[in-house]
């Protein structure tokens, strides 16, 4: 409300509407931004662009955004992450994979960003690779853990949760979505809630 007119207000609004499940806000505002982001520096642009493309579910641009993004600023993680994501809803997951791995090769303390492990439970699920998907959930686990991180720490246990009822263990499973659950409602996240129910 206060600075309605600046594109990545605009964009984090869109980013905020989508975890929100409110697609058409999201979506408006994500145009909205692309919209004002004519004026601001190339990689805040960039940046804005990519997260209209991927709120737009046009992945092979969002991919070539963040692809751009990331071979300039290897120091960001945060690009890296968003095109391991990318590529893995545009399910290509040998790519995020290789993506994971080259920011699993940053110095510390960037490659311990839990998040990379998030990504690559992501991939491992869309790869059918459950196994793998709970080692990077429960890695990422206990990183976010140590870093007092608690909604990452349920996101993952969710992660885990799902590939652990793929595998046939339900006693584990169970836990895991039951450790996500109070987790989110002791914050009040009434949508992480509802995916661990």
């Amino acid at each position: 409300t206060i600075d309605g007119k600046n594109a990545l207000v605009q964009s984090a609004l869109a980013e905020a509407w989508s975890h929100l499940g409110s697609e058409s806000n999201a979506s408006q505002a994500a145009r909205r931004a692309f919209e004002l982001s004519r004026d601001a520096p190339p990689e805040e642009a960039r940046l804005i662009e990519g997260r209209y493309d991927e709120l737009s579910k046009n992945w092979g641009k969002a991919i070539d955004i963040y692809q751009s993004l990331w071979n300039v600023f290897r120091d960001n993680v945060d690009y890296g992450l968003r095109l391991a994501n990318a590529q893995t809803s545009a399910k290509k997951t040998k790519e995020a994979f290789q993506t994971i791995e080259e920011m699993r090769r940053l110095p510390p303390p960037l490659r311990d960003d839990p998040r990379i492990d998030l990504a690559e439970a992501l991939a491992a699920e869309l790869a059918g690779d459950f196994h793998r998907e709970v080692r990077a959930a429960e890695k990422a686990a206990a990183i976010a853990e140590q870093a007092g991180a608690r909604l990452l720490v349920a996101s993952a246990n969710l992660r885990a949760c799902w590939a652990l009822n793929q595998l046939g263990e339900r006693q584990k499973a169970r836990e895991y979505a039951e450790q996500a659950r109070r987790t989110f409602v002791a914050v009040g996240d009434r949508s992480g809630e509802a995916s661990a129910l």
